[in-house]
């Protein structure tokens, strides 16, 4: 059953990044003075923008409002992909926790860290603002995604694997004491 989930979850990603996404994602935010690419996101892309009043210091902290925000737009396409699909309505106890795994997925932010690409940096000296448009490629994403799906599976498949053993190791020293029982047993009648 699990193979069956990870192969859904995976589709469901990628078809929610290549489909759905563009539905609910795309528009433009039109903000006095913004330049012409603020809010908007090319079609290969998943982008989010940012300004900050202030000089051209304020760069670096623009960029690190840029990650934390597309930190949280990823957080939300996935828990989107993965809630609005009827596949993962009625799911075993263990099942719900691996896909909680996905959706709270700490790799996230290293994995946007690492991959941002600072499109567009553009500061206005008139108004003194920082405007920063920051992405990352839907391909590069769709491919963590996969690859952070399977990860977690073979940890959960080496989890369900130890504790199987374990409860046979369990089951197999109730089985030598009830085994042992019956031995004293017939011992005594003799």
């Amino acid at each position: 059953m699990l193979e069956i989930i990870v192969i859904s979850i995976i589709k469901a990603i990628t078809s929610y990044v290549t489909t759905s996404y563009l539905k609910n994602h795309y528009g433009s935010i039109d903000i006095e003075g913004a330049p012409f690419w603020y809010g908007r996101e090319p079609s290969e892309l998943i982008c989010s923008s940012t300004f900050k009043y202030g000089s051209m210091e304020q760069i670096d902290t623009a960029k690190k409002q840029a990650v934390i925000k597309l930190n949280k737009k990823l957080s939300a396409v996935i828990n989107d992909a993965i809630y609005h699909n009827k596949k993962f309505k009625h799911l075993k106890p263990d099942e719900e926790a691996f896909i909680q795994k996905i959706i709270n997925d700490k790799k996230l932010l290293k994995f946007v860290t690492n991959s941002i690409i600072y499109k567009n940096i553009k500061y206005d000296e008139d108004k003194n603002i920082v405007f920063v448009r920051g992405c990352v490629t839907k391909k590069d994403f769709i491919s963590f995604e996969t690859n952070r799906v399977k990860e977690l599976s073979k940890k959960l498949t080496f989890y369900k694997s130890d504790k199987a053993f374990d409860e046979l190791n369990g089951s197999e020293n109730k089985f030598n004491d009830r085994e042992n029982k019956s031995f004293r047993e017939l011992d005594s009648i003799q």
